[in-house]
């Protein structure tokens, strides 16, 4: 019993190419003027980043894409001021890959946003995990590949970079990163900007080596 409980609990580990991708100012920009006031970094760069990994990664426009982002929920769960933990909930967006890939980065914005506003208004409990189920176009089933789900987080604003050790701040601030064969969560950091350098870093171990190549070149698409 005890040897069957343990082995439901194992998380299987993938072998994930480490990439280290920068978006420039003018694109985020370019997306937010497209979307409208509502449209904050975040919302651009998920985005953006979501619709690349699925076409590198998913070939089947039925296969469900879903998108998973942490939120900081400190206001809704009433923390007190100078409480030090962490008050964080992961929400999810449900789409199809066809969809995902092949939309209006407008389209997967509003995704995002009605997630969002889902976490204001519900906590994020939507049946579908992720904005009104009537909002949710194509909503897929339960049932996935795990290397199907992006998971993106943010350390743009937490004040890593604002840390200074008599040196002055860091020219740059980065996570730890798992060992490629030991990654369990394909992951996306959205990092603190570099000093001197345009546009915003992205830390992730989400796409397999052998999607690496297409992955980094969506990202660099004229068209995008």
């Amino acid at each position: 019993m005890v040897a069957a409980v343990r082995s439901g609990m194992r998380i299987r580990m993938e072998e994930m190419a480490s990439l280290d991708v920068n978006v420039p100012w003018s694109l985020i920009n370019r997306i937010k003027a497209e979307c409208g006031s509502d449209c904050t970094v975040f919302d651009a760069i998920v985005a953006l980043i979501w619709q690349c990994r699925t076409r590198a990664v998913i070939s089947d426009p039925y296969a469900p894409a879903p998108l998973v982002f942490t939120s900081n929920i400190r206001g809704l769960v009433g923390a007190k001021r100078g409480y030090y933990g962490n008050c964080l909930m992961g929400q999810t967006v449900q789409a199809r890959s066809g969809a995902v890939a092949s939309g209006d980065v407008k389209d997967l914005v509003k995704l995002i946003r009605f997630a969002k506003e889902d976490i204001l208004m519900n906590g994020g409990g939507g049946a579908d995990g992720g904005g009104d189920h009537r909002r949710q176009q194509q909503t897929p089933p339960p049932s996935y590949s795990k290397y199907n789900t992006l998971a993106v987080t943010s350390w743009r604003n937490i004040g890593f970079d604002a840390v200074d050790f008599g040196r002055e701040s860091p020219a740059r601030v980065m996570p730890p990163m798992c060992k490629p064969e030991q990654t369990a969560v394909n992951l996306c950091i959205l990092c603190p900007p570099c000093k001197g350098k345009d546009g915003v870093k992205v830390v992730s171990q989400c796409v397999k080596p052998e999607h690496a190549d297409v992955f980094v070149q969506e990202l660099a698409a004229p068209g995008i």
